[in-house]
């Protein structure tokens, strides 16, 4: 038999050890029950920044050495974050920073949070890496394809999204997100995007979020976002994609059958399986749809001359990059001048194009512009925000540009969390007030949208989940009058 081994008694170096252990712990419990053990600071919003823990007496950064995606899971659930989709390194420390923390955190996955998982000190008790680690949050987080056949490359876009599986909306989807799927899940590029019913039974809801990829992204979560107003698509068609799985490496690049020119078919059928490397993206306008048209092609970005520029080449751009509708089709530079080459000239589209550079047009790279030419477009996905008062900068009536117009918001339901968005994204501070007491405003104008509720991963407005655009959402008396902090 092992001897059993018996409890000494305390006693001396033994005792004044433990008691200060226990002393440690008591402060670091009480410390993470009042501020907690954890945050990310620096960043542009909660979900996201550099790591920080708390001593008992201050927050000190933690290294990037060692840190892995598992401890940034850890942190990203502890804070109501959603899920890490990345892990950024390499932020020098402040020189105001003389203090580091002194150890790693070998998180497994399973914690409940940072505080219990396994740490391993720093050699020498000092870390010497590059920076702090910079985690990214984010309420969207992975993709999948489900479909009725074999093929792991084809099927319904699903996405997790707050922790729950779900189907993304046809409207709006466009090929240049399908890119970015069937890339991040290793199945090629995108051959088709065809709509279907909703394919999986149950209860699972349809996300009405609108992805704007350029194409150039390496995950979907990567993309612009944009959930507020979405479309109701309950009813409605969901997302699929087709991926050429791995025929990547033999598919031709579309390059040689884009570009016809003017008075010429532009057809669409002329290479229906091929690579498209050629990326779009509207840049200077605020948002990402509205702005300076610019193509990548073989490693720079252009722009597009505006002769002849009109609405029908403005729609195919917008339905591209999955902006809606096109509203203005602007030249003389509108956005400002662009750089780089000038790709198309002279653009000839019918509207129903899939790619802006499948129009007709003079050729490509084929030009007599000037980058004071450069054509742009605003498309009805275009949001811009403001308050509206006579003598206050911080505080007034909440009005969204919308489909080309401004509009009142809705301040059903609007919690705490809501009003802080909002407070942030118009640079007033990180928090504000609803306030119920103001007398109606005079006039008529659209009450475009209600129900919204942020979320704390959200960055802007726009990223919130709401109900759908309508141009009565509430009555006059329901209008969001706000006082930011």
């Amino acid at each position: 038999m092992s001897p059993v081994s018996e409890e000494k008694p305390l006693i001396g170096d033994d005792l004044e050890t433990q008691l200060s252990v226990s002393s440690q712990y008591h402060e670091h419990w009480f410390c993470c029950f009042l501020l907690g053990f954890v945050r990310l600071a620096g960043g542009d919003e909660p979900c996201s920044g550099r790591v920080e823990v708390h001593s008992g007496e201050a927050w000190i950064p933690v290294s990037d050495g060692n840190f892995t995606l598992a401890t940034a899971q850890i942190i990203c659930a502890e804070l109501g974050c959603g899920k890490a989709v990345s892990v950024l390194g390499h932020e020098l420390f402040r020189e105001s920073s003389a203090r580091v923390w002194a150890e790693e955190f070998r998180c497994e996955g399973e914690e409940p949070e940072l505080w219990v998982c396994p740490r391993v000190p720093c050699p020498g008790g000092t870390c010497h890496h590059s920076g702090s680690a910079q985690v990214v949050c984010s309420a969207y987080s992975e993709v999948r394809l489900m479909t009725n056949s074999s093929s792991q490359c084809e099927g319904q876009v699903e996405m997790n999204i707050s922790g729950r599986w779900r189907a993304l909306c046809a409207s709006h989807w466009s090929l240049a997100n399908a890119n970015v799927v069937c890339r991040q899940l290793g199945c090629g590029v995108a051959i088709s995007t065809p709509r279907g019913p909703h394919l999986v039974e149950g209860g699972d809801q349809i996300s009405t979020a609108r992805f704007h990829c350029s194409g150039a992204e390496s995950f979907l979560w990567s993309c612009p976002v944009t959930a507020l107003g979405g479309p109701d698509c309950s009813h409605g068609n969901t997302a699929s994609v087709i991926c050429s799985g791995n025929q990547i490496q033999v598919l031709p690049q579309c390059n040689d059958s884009v570009s016809q020119p003017t008075g010429s078919a532009a057809s669409e059928d002329s290479a229906p399986y091929c690579s498209d490397s050629r990326q779009l993206r509207l840049v200077d306008g605020g948002g990402p749809c509205a702005g300076r048209v610019e193509i990548l092609d073989q490693g720079s970005w252009g722009t597009i001359c505006d002769d002849g520029w009109d609405l029908d080449d403005a729609r195919v751009v917008c339905r591209q990059l999955g902006c809606g509708e096109a509203l203005n089709a602007t030249g003389s530079a509108h956005f400002g001048a662009g750089s780089g080459p000038i790709w198309l000239d002279n653009l000839n589209c019918t509207g129903k194009e899939s790619h802006v550079w499948r129009c007709p047009s003079r050729g490509w790279g084929q030009h007599n512009c000037r980058h004071k030419q450069d054509a742009g477009v605003i498309c009805s996905e275009f949001l811009a925000l403001r308050m509206v008062s006579e003598d206050q900068q911080c505080a007034g009536w909440l009005e969204v540009f919308y489909n080309g117009t401004w509009g009142s918001v809705c301040r059903n339901p609007m919690e705490d969390i809501t009003v802080s968005t909002i407070c942030r994204q118009l640079g007033c501070g990180d928090s504000g007030t609803l306030n119920s007491s103001v007398a109606l405003r005079e006039g008529f104008r659209p009450q475009w949208v209600d129900g919204i509720q942020c979320r704390k991963t959200d960055t802007s407005l726009w990223q919130c989940p709401s109900d759908p655009w309508n141009y009565n959402s509430c009555s006059p008396k329901e209008e969001a009058y706000i006082w930011c902090a």
